[in-house]
């Protein structure tokens, strides 16, 4: 009789973990909150559904969003997020969603409804990079230099130097 119970009961918890996909259930659902932020601060910043073209957000940085994880059913979002302030270059991040650790937890916990239903339908097999940085490049050589004497050396990645700017590198060998 007891053995019929055991049976029963690991029967019933097999049924249920089975009906739930393991992402939803441990890393939640359809969104996820991304900070935000850009260097100067206060960067006003609108986000874009590069699959949709919407506008999904605007406002000035560093913020909170809550974005979807997903665009459909096995599909991947991507968004772009666009910085501009005054006296700086426009800047552009992209933020796409990669396959999210969990989903692959779905072959112990989830099963085969977990993994090709429930967390493809809700955008869990989906996450966010926690957070995204716009790095602004000042407009003027001046505001670039700020704050530096001379002799001092200025180290900066090239993305950061105005296109207008580059053809007057030198290169150091």
């Amino acid at each position: 009789m007891k053995l019929t119970h055991i049976i029963t009961s690991l029967s019933l918890i097999a049924s249920i973990t089975s009906l739930g996909g393991c992402a939803s259930i441990v890393d939640g659902g359809k969104t996820e909150t991304v900070l935000i932020r850009s260097l100067p601060a206060g960067a006003s910043i609108k986000i874009v559904n590069n699959r949709t073209g919407e506008v999904v957000f605007t406002g000035k940085s560093p913020t909170s969003v809550s974005l979807e994880r997903s665009s459909g059913f096995f599909k991947g979002v991507s968004y772009t997020v666009h910085y501009s302030l005054e006296g700086y270059y426009d800047k552009q991040v992209s933020l796409n969603s990669t396959v999210n650790g969990w989903y692959f937890g779905n072959i112990i916990f989830g099963g085969l409804i977990g993994m090709l239903i429930v967390d493809p339908a809700t955008g869990a097999m989906y996450s966010l990079p926690n957070d995204v940085i716009g790095n602004m490049s000042a407009k003027s050589e001046s505001a670039m230099l700020e704050g530096t004497k001379e002799g001092d050396i200025l180290i900066v990645s090239i993305d950061d130097i105005p296109e207008e700017l580059r053809g007057s590198l030198v290169a150091i060998n």
